[in-house]
This record gives C-alpha cells, structure tokens and sequence, in this order.
C-alpha cells in the first residue's frame, strides 16, 4: 500500500490470511488483502466459510435491485444480521415484503432530498473536525468514539430533527453494546453453530435491542402527534402503504439508526 505521510496516521494493512483474534476486533480488519485489491467478483474461501464479495456498483444494483427476486439471502446472513436489523426489515425482507417497503421509502431517499441533508452532515463534520483540533496534541485520539458521537448527532440532526426527542447516551449505549456482540455472533455463525448457543454478552445485547426498538416505536408514536419536522422520519411516516405502515416507520428508524453506527464503527478502524 501507498506510504501516508502524515506520520500520526497509520495506515491500514489488510491481513494475507485472516483470524479469529482480528475478527473479535473488527469483522472487517480479518477480510484478506484480495478481498481490497479484486475487482468485480472475489471469491473469499476459508475452511469455514465460502463467499464472494461483490465491488462493482453495476453489479450490486443487478443484485439488489434489477433482478433482486433471483438472488436470496443465505441461512447465515440471516442468522448473523436479523437481531440487529430486523427479520422483516427492508434490510432482511424478501420477494413481495421487500417490494412493498422498499417502494414505500424511495421517496424518502430521492437525490433532492438527500442533497437537502447536506447542510447538516457538513456542519456536524466541522463540529467534529474543531473537536479534534482543539484536543491536546500529544494526547492520542480515540477515532473510534469521535466517530460514534458524530454518527449519533447525524442520526438526531437528521433522522429525529431534534435532539430532545431522544435519550441520546442511552440510545449510544444500547447500539454500542448491540455492536459489541457482533464478533461473536460473527464467529458462531462462520462455524454453523447453532443459534441459541450462548456467548458472552447475549443477554445484554438482547436487552439493548429491546431498548432500542421501544424508543424507536416511542419516537415514531410521538411524531404522529406532532407537526411535521421535514427530517427523515416524517419521510418514512409519509411513505404509507396498504399493508404494516407503522411496523414499517419503526423498523426503519430502528434499522437505519443500526447501519449509520454500524458504517461509522467500521470506517474508525
């Protein structure tokens, strides 16, 4: 990989063989150096695992969207991502469940309103870069936090619109410790083990999914009370169906509050 010169950025190095030790890190740190340099399709084999990973864009919207009733999600992909995102999401749907949905919420993510978005992703960045520059210099910065705070304000600037609608530490707290299980549930998984066998943490990660599907049933309750705000959560209310809209609304906001942590875990790494 190419030299950084910035000598207190430390570039990452992708593993010739991947590990256990690296996936109880960070499930992305034990991907191979192929998985980084392939182009198109990569098959990626391990003695527990048979998978091929797709980088082309053209590639993945013939996957997901163009001929998404040709391809299905596997037992394990299933296994590993419904608890965190919903078995009946439109991250986890399927065949006309995820039609419907996923209907229901394009509206939400046209470009003019994503582009409307903009204003506050960038204030939220130079709030975060004005952090980093006022910290003592000799002092290491933790990137993984600094992320985690940014990705949470993003969540209220834009999902809420508001942040005194949520318990935003405890709302934290509950998807760190969903994120924390990740590894395990990641190896268990790799190895075809059964579901229900226990790991460390199970039992809090159960209690924090909970936790953040009542808030966000909470939020989506209390929005239908109030005026609209603009944000995307009076989007996705907007984008009634004939069929589950509030189980829809709720697992959305719940869903997509997941992914943007999930993303900005991976992207500190």
């Amino acid at each position: 990989m190419p030299t950084v010169p910035d000598p207190d950025l430390v570039p990452f190095e992708p593993p010739v063989h991947p590990t256990i030790r690296a996936a109880f890190r960070n499930v992305i740190e034990s991907y191979p150096r192929a998985l980084y340099d392939g182009q198109g399709l990569v098959r990626y084999r391990t003695w527990f695992l048979d998978s091929v990973f797709v980088n082309e864009p053209e590639l993945i919207r013939d996957i997901l969207v163009a001929r998404a009733h040709l391809f299905r999600r596997d037992d394990v992909a299933r296994q590993l991502l419904s608890p965190m995102l919903g078995p009946t999401s439109l991250f986890m749907a399927e065949g006309a469940d995820w039609r419907w949905q996923r209907r229901a919420v394009a509206p939400t993510f046209r470009h003019d309103k994503l582009l409307a978005l903009v204003p506050t992703f960038s204030a939220i960045a130079v709030r975060q870069a004005d952090r980093w520059r006022a910290a003592p210099r000799e002092r290491p910065v933790d990137v993984a936090e600094a992320m985690a705070q940014t990705t949470l304000e993003v969540i209220v600037g834009t999902v809420l619109g508001s942040a005194g609608a949520l318990d935003a530490q405890g709302f934290a707290r509950a998807l760190t410790t969903e994120l924390d299980s990740f590894p395990w549930r990641f190896i268990l998984t790799a190895f075809r083990a059964p579901p229900w066998l226990p790991y460390p943490g199970r039992r809090r990660a159960a209690r924090a999914r909970e936790h953040i599907y009542r808030e966000a049933a909470r939020l989506v309750a209390q929005r239908r009370r109030v005026s609209a705000r603009a944000d995307l959560l009076d989007l996705l209310l907007q984008a009634r169906t004939s069929r589950s809209t509030s189980r829809s609304a709720t697992e959305c906001c719940s869903a997509s509050g997941q992914a943007l942590k999930s993303s900005s875990t991976a992207s500190s790494t």
